[in-house]
């Protein structure tokens, strides 16, 4: 009865709306979207008002009325904005589109807010498109210049081969409105031409040009993931990209790690020389992992490059070794059982790009004595946890001394205990 008597209200309300009261309200609606497209700030009205404005119009079964006005406004305002990018001078046009393009965005998050009722209520129940997607599609269908944003895209790539500075940042957020129009917008606007053009530039061409070069390794040395990204996802498809992009990556790596390696004010502190090994390997990791999809084919290139410059340095191995013996005197305090297994399992790796390997075991040998002999081990579980891995790295005859070492601690401290008694 509740529920019947619940519906009868609201039919009776419905009863008692204005006759004009659809076109009344649409007309404050539309003039304050046309106010968010054109100058993107609310008119006179509060976003309260006009969120109640939206609702009531649904909820009166005005939905229909609200959407096709919002498609009838939208549409007129971008043809007027169309024209404007038309109209820029050819040193302009990215900056306008790019421009518009931000603006457009901005005014869509606006009028979404206000119609959310709408969105969530209305367009799911009638198989509308949802307010942002149309906004994506009108704007792609009416500003869109696609043929003149192509030419313009790539001719900005061929001026870059040919040792021109261009905005980078620019073209960067051009790309992404690509994408952000869709995967077939993108494909057809930009991917396909570049990789023609750069197959083309390939073929005539043995390596890049200086200023790729450069702008590739600006990419690496700041850490711009989705540039890198990008980058990658368009060279693995050109002949010969990939290989290209990866000496890149290698040289700079090689070049990074000699400097450190030639660091005297590094070398006077073995452990802050490991420890900035083990950053550099962390670093390049998470490139080959975030930007290059874990390709193999990098991460052989990071290994042969780390093998390459830790061995310059005839003292890496006693330095590495000890960083261990800082680590399991004190460093490892605080450090959860997990957290101590990573630790380890990083020197492990940095002990497997050693050529003098036996110059590591005679100096952990001393260390691992040094340690034991005074008590200043942190814990004898992480000692043996330590010499599991390297037995499964080494020769058992190394390993098994060290094993012999720890045994013989044990037997000193039962000894010790045994005579107290």
């Amino acid at each position: 009865m509740k529920r019947n008597r619940f519906e009868m209200e609201i039919l009776k309300h419905r009863l008692l709306v204005d006759p004009n009261y659809a076109n009344n309200t649409w007309k404050i609606l539309e003039h304050a979207i046309m106010d968010i497209l054109t100058n993107h700030k609310l008119g006179t009205l509060s976003f309260e008002n006009l969120y109640r404005h939206a609702y009531e119009m649904v909820l009166h079964n005005f939905g229909e009325k609200l959407y096709s006005g919002i498609v009838t406004t939208m549409t007129s305002h971008l043809s007027g904005i169309s024209k404007l990018i038309e109209d820029a001078q050819e040193e302009f046009f990215l900056e306008e589109l790019n421009q518009r393009w931000a603006d457009h965005n901005k005014a869509l998050q606006m009028i979404l807010n206000i119609l959310m009722y709408m969105e969530i209520a209305f367009i799911p129940r009638t198989h509308k498109t949802p307010i942002l997607e149309l906004g994506f599609n009108l704007w792609r269908d009416i500003v869109m210049p696609r043929t003149r944003l192509r030419d313009t895209l790539l001719e900005l790539v061929y001026r870059e081969r040919n040792g021109e500075v261009i905005n980078r940042e620019l073209m960067r957020n051009i790309i992404k409105m690509l994408k952000d129009l869709g995967s077939s917008v993108y494909d057809e606007d930009f991917e396909q031409p570049f990789l023609e053009v750069s197959a083309d530039f390939y073929s005539l061409n043995s390596s890049l040009s200086l200023i790729e070069n450069m702008a590739l390794l600006d990419m690496i040395v700041n850490d711009k993931y989705e540039d890198l990204g990008m980058q990658y996802n368009l060279f693995r498809r050109v002949p010969a990209g990939l290989s290209i992009v990866r000496d890149v990556l290698n040289l700079y790596i090689w070049d990074t790690g000699k400097q450190l390696v030639a660091d005297l004010e590094r070398l006077k502190d073995p452990v802050n020389f490991v420890q900035c090994l083990l950053d550099l390997k962390d670093k390049f990791d998470k490139n080959i992992s975030l930007e290059f999809n874990n390709d193999n084919t990098f991460q052989n290139a990071l290994n042969s490059s780390f093998e390459y410059f830790i061995n310059l340095k005839p003292s890496s191995p006693e330095f590495i070794s000890l960083f261990v013996d800082d680590k399991l005197r004190k460093g490892l305090k605080g450090l959860s059982e997990d957290g101590v297994e990573v630790l380890l399992d990083r020197v492990m790796m940095l002990f497997r790009y050693l050529q003098k390997k036996d110059m590591f075991e005679m100096y952990y040998s001393l260390h691992l004595a040094n340690r034991l002999s005074s008590g200043k081990t942190i814990s004898i579980g992480d000692e043996r946890s330590l010499i599991d891995k390297l037995k499964t790295e080494c020769r058992c005859q190394f390993t098994s001394k060290l094993e012999g070492m720890l045994i013989d601690m044990k037997t000193s401290q039962d000894t010790s205990v045994g005579g107290e008694d």
